[in-house]
C-alpha cells in the first residue's frame, strides 16, 4: 500500500509537539482521545471548512460575551442509565449530566439568531448535537433546579408521592385531632 505521507509526518513536521500542547490545554477527555484519532484531511474544501471554524472559535474567544467552555465528560456511559428501567443513578453522576447540559445550555443560548448567523462554521458543529436539546429536556423533566426528583418525574412516583402526602396528612390529623 502506497502512502501519501509517511508514517512519522508528525514527529518530522514536529506536529507531535503541537499535539502535545493541545493534550495539555484540552478541557476533557473526549477532545485527548479524538486527538489520538487525528486525521490528516486532503481534501481542499474539507480544510476550508475547518480552518471556517478555527476562526470562528477565535473570533467567539474575543467577544465580550465569550461562550464558557469549561471541562467536559463522555456522559455515554451515564446516559445508558437513563435509558434503563428501574436503574437508580448515583448523585453524582446525576450532578455530572446535570453540568454538562447546563454548559451545552449556555452554548445554545450564547448563539443568539445574529451569531448563528455571524458564526455559521462552528454553529453548525454545534447544531449536530441535537440530542442534547432532547435529553435536556427529558432531564429538567424529572428534576428541578436545585437537583430534585420533581413530582412529575413519573406517573407511577406521582401516585406515591401523593399517597404518602395523603398518609401524613390522615396522621398528622389524626394525632392533632379534628
Amino acid at each position: 500500500m502506497t502512502f501519501l505521507y509517511p508514517p512519522d509526518i508528525f514527529a518530522q513536521l514536529e506536529f507531535d509537539k503541537v499535539l502535545q500542547d493541545l493534550r495539555r490545554r484540552c478541557n476533557g477527555e473526549p477532545a485527548r482521545i479524538m486527538l489520538d484519532d487525528l486525521p490528516i484531511y486532503t481534501d481542499a474544501l474539507v480544510i476550508r471548512e475547518k480552518l471556517e471554524e478555527i476562526i470562528c472559535f477565535q473570533e467567539i474567544l474575543q467577544d465580550i460575551n465569550r461562550i464558557h467552555v469549561g471541562e467536559y465528560l463522555d456522559l455515554r456511559e451515564s446516559l445508558t442509565y437513563l435509558r434503563k428501567q428501574d436503574s437508580v443513578l448515583e448523585i453524582e453522576v446525576i450532578l455530572e449530566i446535570r453540568k454538562q447540559l447546563e454548559m451545552v445550555n449556555a452554548w445554545f443560548d450564547f448563539f443568539s439568531k445574529d451569531k448563528r448567523i455571524r458564526w455559521k462554521p462552528l454553529y453548525q458543529v454545534l447544531a449536530q448535537t441535537e440530542p442534547l436539546p432532547k435529553v435536556r429536556r427529558l432531564f429538567y423533566q424529572i428534576f428541578d433546579e436545585e437537583g430534585n426528583i420533581k413530582n412529575t418525574a413519573s406517573d407511577e412516583l406521582a401516585k406515591i408521592r401523593k399517597t404518602f402526602r395523603q398518609k401524613v396528612w390522615h396522621w398528622i390529623t389524626h394525632l392533632t385531632g379534628p
